[in-house]
């Protein structure tokens, strides 16, 4: 046993190198605690609080928020009282006893209020429609709805709050114009929320998020992670035992089922501050730190599921419009949202509305089916995965008529310097590019984009023109791409659509074209 007296001074936590850790080849190790234990005062870490629906939690919650709001200093302040939406849930029980109903707000009218992401799932569940909003506007059938909402409800009243925005009831289902209308203002609605409420370990509304069995979810993690912990005893000052533990800080890595969706992505990056209800505790995260538990434990939650091993997108607050780090953050935040699921993929421009709009209002840049006037280089993206049929949804020039894994040349090389690039504009759904084009010029071997010198990359696995209906258009040349002194050039591959108009059909990053453009630039209208 040891003795712990107020002479000494034990040590919380250390690191040894160890090859195999996924962070800096260290091994961590600290000293925890549980609440209550006579030893608690030697350390501040604790057990994961898997319980997330106690009165503790909810304190410690509150408490999270309060400073958030008045100390952090890029996050709202208290006094940020929002406008707000076309519909919130009114969840304060009336003395009639309605338990929650719908609400629509008069014009102009200010509030606090709350968000709910979380799967829908592909069990029918309770939405608002033409024929229902005069009756939730009275009542809502609570305990009708799913589970996932009804933890949503209850969350909001025991924080304090009067309202949460839910898009299921939040939005007329039925009414595509209401509908069109509520995806515009996503960026609006999720940003003003005091805080959003992320689901992410339940795969359907109808499981719910404060009360399923996190003890078994953290024991079930805990069983293939070998780890070392060493328990042992202190004897205090005035004669007391306490119990402390020293164990291994564990990276938690399990897949959370709503960071597949594509919805919440926006719902995500939008938001200012989130309580993330995950498979073992609940994390909470704002503008200020990136996410964290309530208490510290020996748990690290920094692997986001899909962005590793890319790195973290910044907040679009906090994007180099000046440089090209701003295509390239771009670029990523499209591949993080490309590999996500929607259930209607043709959702793919809708469900990134808001972080378009975003963008917009950040940036003063226009976007344009989900693709930013940054300049010529957004246009590089590409699929390794050709699709045997293009999408109508958007122009053959934006990544959104796809449905794979969009990736982009300069997010894989981001140390290019531009030597060129070409000028271009936008026209509705047409984008007219001034740069040098070579008609008819070169090949791609065999229609196999491996057998050309380094890449090419067509859009389509069928269906492609011959070889003597292509046209090449130089978007722009970089160096640095490969090494320090090379010099390559990225390529649209065309075809002709109509007469004055062309069709994208590919993508080729590399030398082959180099000394054949003509010197004279002219202008190509692609759609």
């Amino acid at each position: 046993m040891k003795s712990y007296g107020s002479g000494m001074d034990l040590t919380l936590g250390f690191r040894v190198p160890h090859p195999t850790s996924p962070i800096n080849g260290e091994r961590a190790f600290h000293l925890t605690a549980r609440e209550g234990d006579p030893a608690a005062f030697i350390t501040s870490r604790r057990p994961p609080l898997t319980d997330v629906a106690s009165d503790t939690v909810f304190s410690l919650v509150q408490k999270w928020l309060e400073t958030c709001e008045n100390s952090h200093t890029k996050c709202p302040k208290n006094n940020f009282i929002p406008k707000l939406p076309t519909y919130v849930v009114d969840v304060s029980p009336t003395s009639s006893g309605v338990n929650a109903k719908l609400y629509k707000p008069s014009h102009g009218e200010q509030a606090k209020y709350l968000c709910l992401s979380y799967c829908w799932g592909t069990i029918t569940q309770v939405t608002t429609t033409k024929a229902d909003v005069g009756e939730f506007l009275q009542e809502l059938p609570v305990p009708m709805l799913g589970l996932t909402i009804q933890d949503g409800i209850e969350t909001t009243r025991r924080l304090g709050f009067r309202y949460i925005w839910v898009d299921a009831l939040c939005i007329v289902q039925d009414d595509d114009k209401h509908k069109a209308l509520e995806i515009g203002m996503m960026s609006h609605t999720y940003k003003n929320a005091t805080a959003v409420i992320s689901a992410t370990a339940a795969s359907a509304s109808s499981e719910g998020f404060l009360r399923t069995n996190r003890d078994s979810n953290l024991d079930e993690f805990l069983a293939d992670k070998p780890s070392a912990v060493f328990k042992f005893q202190v004897q205090l000052p005035k004669g007391s035992i306490g119990n402390l533990t020293v164990a291994e800080e564990l990276h938690f890595s399990k897949s959370h089922p709503l960071n597949h969706r594509g919805w919440a992505l926006q719902e995500h990056i939008l938001s200012t501050r989130r309580l993330i209800f995950s498979f073992v505790e609940l994390l909470v995260e704002c503008r200020e730190h990136d996410r964290r538990p309530l208490r510290e434990s020996t748990l690290d939650y920094g692997f986001d599921d899909l962005t590793f091993p890319f790195p973290k997108v910044p907040s679009i607050l906090n994007w180099n419009f000046e440089t090209l780090d701003c295509v390239t953050q771009w670029s990523e935040l499209v591949y993080i949202y490309s590999r996500r699921i929607l259930t209607d993929p043709d959702d793919r421009l809708h469900a990134f509305e808001g972080i378009a709009r975003e963008i917009e209002e950040v940036s003063g840049k226009k976007m344009h089916y989900g693709m930013p006037e940054f300049g010529c280089t957004t246009l590089a993206w590409y699929s390794p995965n050709p699709e045997t049929v293009r999408s109508a949804r958007a122009p053959s020039w934006s990544w959104a008529s796809h449905d794979t894994t969009i990736h982009h040349f300069l997010s894989r090389y981001p140390n290019t310097v531009l030597t060129y690039e070409a000028n271009a504009r936008f026209s509705g759904g047409e984008l007219v590019v001034n740069t040098h084009v070579i008609i008819n010029g070169r090949t791609w071997a065999g229609e196999d984009p491996r057998q050309v010198l380094f890449h090419c990359y067509p859009d389509l696995s069928v269906g492609l023109p011959s070889q003597s209906d292509r046209y090449y258009l130089r978007l722009f040349t970089g160096k640095g791409l490969f090494t320090v002194h090379d010099v390559h050039d990225v390529v649209l591959i065309l075809e002709s659509a109509r007469v004055g108009a062309y069709r994208r059909i590919g993508i080729y990053l590399g030398a082959l074209f180099q000394g054949s453009w003509p010197e004279e630039a002219q202008e190509i209208m692609l759609i």
